[in-house]
Formats: structure tokens, sequence, C-alpha cells
């Protein structure tokens, strides 16, 4: 069912007529789709969408990553049967 989700979010993208509002770009899926598609219609890209679209992303991988290590160095996580 995630992966519908984050799979869709382009798509309601394409159908909105209005402009995309700002906080877009901390989305993480429909934020690269946003720098995309004003990347191809020629506009110039804001330093400030191009660096939250990259710094989100990169923060919620940093916290799973933190998450998975802290539940894997308990023992009853690795040896529970």
């Amino acid at each position: 069912m995630l992966l519908f989700v984050v799979s869709i979010l382009p798509v309601v993208q394409l159908m909105m007529q209005q402009k995309e509002p700002s906080w877009i770009a901390a989305v993480p899926v429909s934020g690269q789709y946003s720098l995309l598609n004003i990347a191809l219609r020629g506009e110039a890209l804001s330093w400030a969408k191009l660096s939250i679209s990259y710094a989100v992303p990169l923060a919620i991988a940093a916290i799973a990553l933190a998450a998975v290590a802290r539940l894997l160095s308990r023992e009853a996580i690795l040896g529970s049967r």
C-alpha cells in the first residue's frame, strides 16, 4: 500500500492545474518531481528548494538508520525465537 501511495504522488501532482505550493519540496518523492518539472520548463532552480529536497530524505534515512542500529544492538532482537 505504501508503494502505491508513493507512486501515485507524481500523478496527483501532474493533475494539479495550479502552481505547486512551496512546502511540496520537503516531501521526498514530490520534491524531486517538482524540481524535474521546473527544470523541464526551463526555469531556474532555487537553491532553497534544491537543498530542502536533498536534506529531508537524507534526514529521514539517517533517522531510520539510527533506529535500525539501535534495535540491532540489542541481543534480544537478534536471538528471538
